[in-house]
């Protein structure tokens, strides 16, 4: 999850959806994309990024990172 739609690589807009935070907040979903993070040996390619204004920090499922 992130916080601008500028970090994805490609995005599309998404209004339909929400995030709920920790403390169970729910915070409206403005875009999905595609985001590559730069690492030492190859990009790390993420799929169905969503993007919500509403957010502090960028966050990553460690669960679907897993995947």
């Amino acid at each position: 999850m992130a916080s601008s739609s500028g970090m994805l690589s490609s995005s599309q807009p998404c209004h339909s959806a929400r995030i709920v935070v920790g403390n169970g907040d729910s915070f409206a979903v403005t875009h999905s994309g595609h985001l590559n993070i730069p690492t030492r040996t190859s990009p790390l390619s993420l799929n169905d990024v969503l993007v919500s204004p509403h957010l502090i920090k960028n966050l990553i499922s460690v669960k679907k990172l897993a995947q």
